[in-house]
Order: structure tokens, then C-alpha cells, then sequence
């Protein structure tokens, strides 16, 4: 029998109290979709700021990483377009330095975006499976955590 808690004392719950209790823990479909989703939300996240590969090292994708790229990017581009000398040095994830020219910082700029590109469709992909699963197996049987980048 089902319990509840008066007082401070377990009591039994009459049938009706049980069955609307069980009910509301029960695991439905659309349930198992939303929860789903919110891990596919989570793990996107966690690929999308765990860094990302460039040549033969891992570089940082927080925020702010991506801003200093970002505006790297920019004064590469300038320089390059006014045919100016452009080198800046990067520290990678594992703490290895190395100096990009105007092209090469261009092209990891470019691989930060094609890193969330590679997320996002990731993420899209794995929506589009639980969306499309007809029972709670199915749901279960989309493995999250495969196709990151």
C-alpha cells in the first residue's frame, strides 16, 4: 500500500489518493521527449564549450574565448586587407602556445564556427530521433551521447 506522510506518521493512502499519486509519477511519452530534449539542450552545451580542434590542438570555446577570436579574427582581417604584417600567439587547452598569421587565425575562427555548426546539428539530429520515437524504448534507445564533435 502507498504511504503519505501526516504529521509525521505514515498513513495509507486510500486507492483514489494512490492511483493520482502514482499517476503523476508515471513516466509518459511526452514526458520521456521533454526530458530527452533537455538533455540534448545540456549536452549540446557542454560540447559546444568543452573546446574545440584545430590543426593538432584543442582550443578553448567559452565565451570568452570565443570573443578574443572573435576579435582576433577581425584585426586579421584588417591587416590582411590593408596588407599589414599580422601575427598574434594563442595558448591552446593543453597549454602549448602557438602563433597564427592573418590566414590562420581566419581558418580557426572558421573552425570555432564549424565546431558549433557541428553542435548544432548534432543536437538537431538527436531532436528529430526522440521526436520521431512511437514508445518509451524508443526514447530510451537514442544514445545522447554519440556524434559530438
Amino acid at each position: 500500500m502507498t504511504k503519505k506522510m501526516v504529521n509525521g506518521v505514515p498513513v495509507d493512502m486510500d486507492p483514489a489518493e494512490a492511483a493520482e499519486f502514482e499517476g503523476q509519477r508515471a513516466l509518459t511519452l511526452p514526458k520521456a521527449k521533454q526530458q530527452a530534449r533537455d538533455l540534448i539542450g545540456l549536452r549540446r552545451d557542454r560540447a559546444e564549450t568543452g573546446g574545440f580542434a584545430y590543426l593538432t590542438a584543442r582550443y578553448p570555446s567559452d565565451g570568452n574565448s570565443l570573443a578574443r577570436i572573435s576579435i582576433l579574427g577581425e584585426r586579421a582581417r584588417t591587416a590582411k586587407a590593408a596588407s599589414l604584417p599580422f601575427v598574434v600567439s594563442l595558448i591552446a587547452m593543453d597549454d602549448s602556445m602557438s602563433n597564427f598569421n592573418a590566414n590562420e587565425l581566419i581558418a580557426l575562427e572558421v573552425a570555432a564556427g564549424d565546431h558549433f555548426a557541428a553542435c548544432s546539428e548534432n543536437a538537431k539530429v538527436l531532436r528529430l530521433a526522440v521526436n520521431a520515437a512511437a514508445d518509451l524504448a524508443a526514447v530510451a534507445a537514442v544514445d545522447l551521447e554519440v556524434g559530438w564533435p
